[in-house]
């Protein structure tokens, strides 16, 4: 083969092999202002601050069956309700910066919305629908919206959950041990 076929050869499959993730990214670009104007990313807002009180609940559960075990003399109920809450704020803060770190909005839209609008819509598609809501692409999308949110909702749920409870409960475990440690000098001897 001459320099030049060779070269011309090898061009060409580059372009073909890197073709695919250029195409991923033009899709992922449009996913992302899609959803971005469709109203996911505030979804995505509004299910961080849903999980962060849920964990919230069950950390406060936690802290108060940690007090009835632990009982604090009247006199001292005060000081130990700056405790608890100290460690409720902390668990708050770490919790929800964990969350954010973990589950990015540009992390659910490269590892959930993507590949879900890009398995019901081509690009071009997706394109069409953020410039025309009303055309029969549109249409299509309007169809299919109820199930992407079902799958989405599904894929964050086996993708993410198990490893933020994990970690809500093993920092729950940290601050309630951590509130029993402090509470000890307070309580009745």
């Amino acid at each position: 083969m001459s320099h030049k076929l060779t070269l011309s050869f090898l061009l060409a499959i580059s372009l073909s092999l890197s073709f695919p993730v250029i195409a991923a990214n033009e899709g992922q670009k449009a996913v992302m202002e899609l959803t971005t104007l469709n109203g996911a990313k505030e979804q995505y807002e509004k299910m961080l601050t849903v999980l962060s009180r849920s964990m919230q609940q069950g950390f406060n559960q936690g802290l108060m069956k940690a007090v009835q075990l632990h009982p604090v003399p009247q006199n001292k109920r005060k000081k130990a309700s700056k405790i608890l809450q100290k460690h409720f704020n902390d668990f708050i803060k770490q919790y929800e910066r964990h969350m954010k770190k973990t589950m990015t909005w540009e992390g659910l839209v490269k590892n959930v919305y993507a590949p879900l609008y890009l398995k019901h819509f081509t690009v071009k598609e997706i394109k069409d629908i953020i410039t025309f809501y009303k055309s029969p692409t549109g249409k299509k999308f309007l169809k299919k919206s109820p199930r992407l949110i079902q799958d989405a909702s599904k894929t964050v749920n086996n993708k993410y959950g198990k490893q933020l409870n994990k970690y809500a409960m093993k920092l729950s475990r940290k601050k309630i041990d951590q509130v029993i440690l402090e509470l000890k000098p307070l309580q009745v001897k």
